[in-house]
């Protein structure tokens, strides 16, 4: 049986990255590097700001308690107690906000490691994994299969033929 040629859509193969692309993949991993800066700024700004808001609400929660403990009068006392109650309740809020925005700048900032990486990792290998458009060549008498690109004809993959590839199509009628 002679060699079959057939057009395979795509394959994913490791493409040299050209300095060009080199430059933009340094460029996106600082642009990264510095919205992580950014966001971690970000987070410790809004905890100052929120942990002034807390030492407001415990001041407040500090001279009722002392009101409270020098006052008689029943009804007045369960008046500072609602205060007292109300302001655990916004520093409670407040945590919660914190949390959340927390959860959410560490969101933003895995999405911006992620950037750092890949591109940390196609610097380091100086190459890309991409998809290519690729003619596959099976040879029956050799029994392999050969990936060559299309645009360049380079040879990108080779591999034994499978079971499946050694089936042969029989025509339906």
């Amino acid at each position: 049986m002679t060699a079959k040629t057939e057009i395979h859509t795509e394959i994913q193969v490791d493409v040299v990255l050209t300095d060009r692309e080199k430059l933009q993949c340094s460029k996106e991993m600082m642009a990264a590097m510095n919205a992580i800066s950014d966001a971690q700024d970000d987070i410790k700004d809004y905890i100052t700001q929120k942990k002034e808001e807390i030492e407001g609400y415990q001041e407040t929660i500090g001279t009722t308690k002392a009101k409270y403990n020098s006052e008689a009068v029943e009804s007045i006392k369960l008046e500072l107690a609602m205060k007292i109650v109300s302001a655990l309740n916004s520093i409670s809020q407040i945590d919660d906000d914190i949390r959340a925005y927390q959860t959410e700048k560490k969101a933003e900032i895995a999405k911006y490691e992620a950037v750092v990486n890949l591109n940390r990792s196609k610097l380091n290998r100086g190459k890309d994994t991409r998809k290519v458009q690729c003619m596959l060549t099976k040879d029956f008498k050799a029994q392999i299969k050969t990936y060559a690109r299309v645009d360049t004809g380079e040879i990108v993959r080779t591999a034994p033929l499978s079971e499946d590839d050694l089936q042969i199509t029989l025509p339906v009628d």
